[in-house]
């Protein structure tokens, strides 16, 4: 029992190194004002380690603050020590800025297959709560992980696990984008019981179709097919805010934080 608790231990140690590291180029992102990819880099490094790690993986970002302010500190001495006081004036700033305590908060994004409910999340997601943002939780990217599958059965688990996921990250006092397309009523019920923000996405079906048509190297395996399919449901009455899908997504996530 004592080796079988070392070795975990020493896991859980392994994954915390590896926040640790992906902290330098987050914070160091943001710092020099590339907030969006400050937050890419966060959310690309978390998804890929849910492919190898448990997830647990998620509680531990109730370390990153501490992580950010420490990787901002250390640049702030060092650029400090060769004359660059302004540099070293902004990693103090945001070593401090890490800190402070922020309430988190839950955004969920739907719509139809297309209407562009990742390209808002990404544009929303740096800008909500503390630097470097909100976590990401895709739909697809839990189904990818999962094997895949559309069917209900499929689709429950899903959900199931994005929801936990939201919970974990929420717990762990960071910000959550959920991004899923929320035909089920039921679904979209149980975002409003965690206190999400609901935001719908729709637009010209045309628009959709040609939207999913161009991908390429995406984790979402919806096609022309299944939209059609998703065209065909009764989706029940929509009471989140509306949102075009063809609209200019940098200005309506600028809109939703102010």
């Amino acid at each position: 029992p004592i080796l079988f608790d070392c070795i975990e231990f020493n896991d859980r140690l392994s994954r915390i190194d590896v926040l640790y590291d992906a902290a330098f180029p987050v914070m160091d992102l943001a710092v020099r004002g590339r907030a969006g990819p400050a937050n890419r880099l966060l959310n690309a490094w978390l998804d890929e380690a849910a492919g190898g790690f448990p997830a647990s993986q998620w509680d531990g970002l109730v370390a990153l603050p501490l992580f950010l302010a420490i990787r901002a500190a250390i640049r702030a001495h060092v650029t400090a020590a060769t004359g660059e006081a302004e540099m070293a004036g902004l990693y103090l700033a945001a070593a401090q800025a890490a800190l402070e305590p922020t309430a988190p908060s839950l955004f969920a994004v739907g719509g139809l297959s297309g209407s562009g409910k990742s390209h808002i999340a990404r544009r929303l997601a740096p800008l909500v709560s503390a630097s470097p943002g909100a976590v990401v939780l895709r739909s697809d990217e839990i189904r990818r992980r999962s094997g895949g599958g559309h069917d209900q059965e499929a689709d429950s688990r899903v959900y199931d696990a994005m929801f936990d996921l939201a919970a974990r990250v929420l717990g762990a006092g960071r910000s959550a984008i959920l991004d899923a397309t929320f035909l089920d009523p039921a679904m979209r019920a149980r975002a409003d019981r965690m206190g999400a923000r609901g935001l719908w996405l729709e637009g010209d079906p045309a628009l959709l179709r040609q939207r999913l048509a161009a991908r390429r190297g995406d984790a979402s395996e919806a096609d022309g097919a299944v939209l059609d399919l998703q065209l065909g449901r009764d989706v029940g009455e929509i009471t989140w805010q509306k949102l075009p899908a063809a609209g200019d997504f940098e200005r309506a996530a600028r809109q939703l934080v102010r």
